[in-house]
């Protein structure tokens, strides 16, 4: 996995994920675009996505149905979405089903929790932090770039600071493309080869918008990025 920085270069965040665990919370304010941009990536290396709502003692029934309002949909298109509180006993169980026997990288805003939350899933944070500098001061190999912990419940989880300012980076027109799953079945059958799914009469991707197979702010977030390339 890598990342963009602002001078357009790729840096390389960690590899051998399996995982990408995507963390919202109902403050800061969440991003459906940055949303998308954490699951073109994924799909880009092939790797699974767990979107994960944190600090869910702080919704109410009322907040927790406005969410799925907004983000429900990406359970349809094969996204699996789960509730966590490190406040509420047994809260983080869903999470820790899902860790087992993966490698997992944590990504989100900053606000979101990442920190607090890779403390409550390693109890043990400091201790294995405090092995890993004896290794290093050592001469053996470890990465600057991240840092890989093993979570009690089974699995490891990725720490990498470089995702805190996560950018898409360089992509083409197909990639993009091939990052939203629910385009696939309609891609290739647009009118004109050359579609950009914007105006077009035509469109195989408007047509399955109109027909409710594709959510709207889907299609307007992929023009959005789009322009971008």
């Amino acid at each position: 996995m890598e990342r963009s920085t602002f001078s357009g270069e790729e840096k390389p965040l960690a590899a051998n994920i399996t995982q990408m665990v995507v963390l919202l919370a109902i403050e800061p304010e969440p991003s459906e675009y940055l949303l998308d941009q954490y699951l073109i990536a994924a799909e880009k290396i092939g790797i699974k996505v767990l979107i994960t709502v944190n600090k869910s003692d702080l919704l109410s029934d009322t907040d927790k149905t406005r969410f799925m309002e907004r983000f429900g949909h990406y359970e349809d298109i094969g996204y699996p979405l789960i509730f966590i509180s490190s406040r509420f006993k047994d809260g983080l169980v869903p999470l820790t089903e899902h860790l087992k026997h993966e490698t997992s990288i944590l990504v989100g805003q900053s606000g979101v929790g990442k920190s607090s939350l890779t403390n409550s899933l390693i109890p043990d944070l400091e201790l294995q932090t405090n092995k890993l500098s004896d290794k290093k001061q050592s001469g053996q190999h470890t990465t600057s770039a991240s840092t890989l912990y093993a979570l009690p419940e089974g699995g490891e989880l990725i720490d990498s600071p470089g995702v805190r300012s996560f950018r898409l980076g360089k992509i083409d027109r197909s990639t993009l493309e091939q990052g939203f799953r629910e385009f696939h079945d309609f891609l290739g059958h647009c009118r004109f080869s050359n579609c950009s799914h914007d105006t077009e009469p035509g469109c195989a991707l408007t047509e399955a918008v109109q027909d409710g197979k594709i959510h709207p702010l889907r299609l307007q977030n992929f023009r959005h990025m789009l322009e971008k390339l």
